[in-house]
């Protein structure tokens, strides 16, 4: 797991929440490969950024 200070930590976090629910919202427009993509990547740079905060 790299190292980050806290405060880059939440803003990964909070910025693939951000990506995530404009994926949801794509998914909701019936609009699939986009909406797929980004909650995808949204779920992942904040699984990181959360997991970076924790340690």
């Amino acid at each position: 797991m790299p190292k980050l200070d806290v405060q880059t930590a939440v803003l990964i976090t909070l910025l693939g929440v951000a990506v995530a629910l404009i994926g949801l919202v794509f998914l909701i427009l019936a609009e699939w490969q986009v909406g797929l993509t980004l909650a995808a990547l949204g779920i992942a740079a904040g699984a990181l950024g959360y997991r970076a905060c924790d340690s």
